[in-house]
């Protein structure tokens, strides 16, 4: 796998757990062989992703649609 596609799942699929099981093993391997990506995935996940862990759902009032 390229490292442009798997910028590609990361800002998308990966991290969020919506990619299937052989793309997400794919995207370990690479992950694991390629120090820039590994990188770029710690940058995602503490931007995007850790900010969020302890957040709690937020119900919409009723009236919206």
């Amino acid at each position: 796998m390229k490292c442009d596609r798997v910028h590609e799942l990361l800002l998308t699929d990966y991290l969020d757990g919506e990619i299937d099981r052989q793309t997400a093993e794919l995207v370990k391997e690479h992950l694991a062989a390629c120090a820039p990506c590994a990188a770029f995935e710690a940058q995602v996940r503490a931007a995007a992703v850790e900010p969020f862990r302890l957040a709690q759902p937020v119900r919409p009032p009723e009236g919206l649609w």
